[in-house]
């Protein structure tokens, strides 16, 4: 693969004549500003407004989407088995878009719908009602006894009914005993805590009765005599009973209902999520055209991009803090609200860009064929797999790693935000770097930093040292987008523009994310055979708490999955 020079592409040396002509001043916005004077290239003012507004939005929402969509009732399991399945479907959602745009010409108006639509399905998601949860199984029973009224209480909360009947099993004692210490002529009274690891094999049914609204207190007896002996013996001890709660006939949600309902989220979220993706696609589209139309420099397009990707969790955190006093899951929707505003401005901003020379591909079929034919472009598309690839990995493992060294949680924020503020002077300059790099050593010195970030975190002792591995983002991030759209100006004849550059981001942020997901078991079942590593599906949890215990716990060291990926 070489560095892609446009005068070998006739048809785009052709159509590229316009560009060639020198800019005048009354071409730019000038700001002469205190300490520097900022020129904006007026065409592109709007198209730079438009990325600002997409990416603010998109930071805004996504850092607080997950937390909301499993405070609506939704499992872990749910929430990543769909998003196991929707990368499959964004890539042929893409794929179709692509295909249109380039056939009619029309890829402002893909884009413009795709926001739209993005905005209404984040709407219409706020009014879909809570999934009712169906979580009933082992869930823990505390019952606490007053020796002194000789009753006991429980601490869980039931359905509102009069009468439940309720089994317990796995149940486990434990006492305080009274002890008396004595230090010359001061006597003092201490509880220990006392294990009695009593195990109660049988299964005890409660029935219970005087149930009174938001209490914890019941009255309740047993249905076997040896269980009622033991409680009398015990509750005279103070001891507490610790069991399963197995099943509650009459407390079980509609299933149907239920099923339903995450029906209605998988549909979408599956819209939404699809149409999002593809936003970033069509935005990239949309820039290629404009930027190889007025020989602009795509770093400075990307410029506003990060910025607005700084500036959304920012917003997302104002409107969550500005919502009225509510449930956790109303604030949440603040942003969701927030969302669907700056679609709607920013398909008003799109509508403003003016994109003149877009050429409709007369014969896709064949025009694609013998673009794909290419050696370059196929080992372009290879190395973009790669390169997706180990974004996957890096995206699916960093915080887990930080958080198996107690990394703070301002660490986390500031290990996330790292990439964009460090790439910002970079991406200011990138015409410049990538002019001098050439954009396929850029592609080169990405895989070298990948794997030289990869090497660091395996012996990465100190989580604030992770905020200097983050430098590496600037060649694999952010400079390394910014050439391969330079690549793709360059390569792309007229007529196939949205198919080749839309497959290149499918390849690299999709593609390569899910081919992530399947090969990290593959390398690491051979690394280890009683490993197992589903990063996206937490099917191998009974719960979210054997899912964080997991990932503490010492069997599972991202240690050597860093090491893995290096090599």
């Amino acid at each position: 693969m070489k560095n892609a020079n446009p005068s070998e592409n006739h048809e785009l040396s052709a159509n590229n004549t316009c560009c060639k002509e020198k800019k005048k001043d009354s071409d730019y916005l000038i700001l002469n500003l205190r300490c520097m004077k900022i020129k904006l290239l007026k065409p592109l003012i709007t198209l730079k407004l438009s990325l600002f507004i997409w990416f603010a939005a998109g930071g805004a929402l996504m850092t607080f989407y997950m937390v909301y969509l499993k405070q609506m009732g939704l499992t872990i399991q749910e929430i990543f088995l769909m998003f196991s399945v929707i990368p499959v479907l964004q890539t042929l959602f893409t794929a179709s878009s692509a295909v249109i745009a380039d056939k009619f010409g029309k890829a402002k108006i893909i884009l413009i719908c795709n926001l739209l639509i993005a905005g209404a399905a984040i709407l219409v998601l706020n009014f879909v009602p809570h999934v009712k949860s169906t979580d009933y199984a082992n869930i823990s029973a505390n019952l606490h006894c007053d020796s002194e009224n000789s009753t006991w209480t429980l601490d869980l909360a039931l359905c509102k009914t009069n009468k439940t009947e309720m089994s317990l099993e796995n149940c486990e004692l434990k006492c305080l005993h009274t002890i008396t210490n004595c230090d010359g002529q001061d006597c003092q009274l201490h509880e220990r805590e006392h294990s009695e690891n009593i195990s109660l094999n049988e299964t005890m049914y409660v029935n219970i009765s005087s149930y009174k609204n938001e209490t914890v207190f019941f009255g309740f007896s047993m249905n076997s005599s040896s269980s009622s002996d033991l409680f009398e013996k015990q509750c005279k001890r103070n001891c507490s009973l610790i069991c399963l709660k197995s099943n509650i006939e009459e407390c079980q949600e509609d299933t149907k209902g239920r099923l339903l309902t995450v029906f209605i989220y998988i549909i979408i979220i599956t819209i939404f999520m699809t149409t999002y993706v593809n936003s970033y696609r069509f935005f990239d589209v949309t820039s290629m055209i404009l930027v190889k139309e007025l020989d602009a420099d795509y770093g400075l397009v990307r410029f506003w991009a990060i910025l607005g990707a700084l500036a959304g969790p920012l917003l997302g955190g104002i409107a969550i803090k500005l919502a009225p006093n509510s449930g956790d899951g109303e604030k949440y929707s603040m942003t969701f609200y927030l969302f669907t505003v700056l679609c709607i401005l920013n398909a008003i901003a799109v509508w403003k860009v003016d994109v003149k020379n877009f050429t409709p591909g007369s014969k896709l079929f064949k025009e694609t064929i013998l673009f794909a034919k290419s050696l370059d472009i196929l080992f372009f598309y290879l190395v973009l797999l790669v390169l997706g690839t180990s974004w996957g990995f890096r995206h699916m493992y960093k915080n887990w790693f930080l958080a198996e060294i107690d990394t703070p949680v301002y660490l986390f924020s500031l290990t996330d935000s790292a990439p964009s503020i460090y790439g910002l002077p970079f991406v200011f300059k990138s015409k410049w770097i990538v002019g001098k790099l050439g954009e396929v050593n850029v592609f080169v010195l990405s895989l070298i930093t990948y794997g030289i970030g990869f090497i660091a975190y395996s012996y990465l002792q100190t989580a604030w040292l992770a905020l200097l591995i983050e430098v590496t983002t600037v060649v694999n991030y952010q400079l390394l987008w910014i050439a391969v759209m330079n690549y793709c100006i360059k390569i792309t004849p007229d007529g196939i523009v949205a198919i080749a550059n839309s497959t290149a981001g499918s390849i690299h942020y999709t593609i390569g994310c899910l081919y992530s997901k399947m090969a990290q078991k593959r390398k690491l079942d051979s690394y280890d055979d009683n490993y197992d590593c589903d990063t996206e599906s937490s099917s191998s949890f009974e719960s979210f708490e054997d899912f964080v215990h997991s990932i503490s716990s010492s069997e599972y060291d991202s240690r050597r999955i860093y090491l893995v990926l290096s090599i």
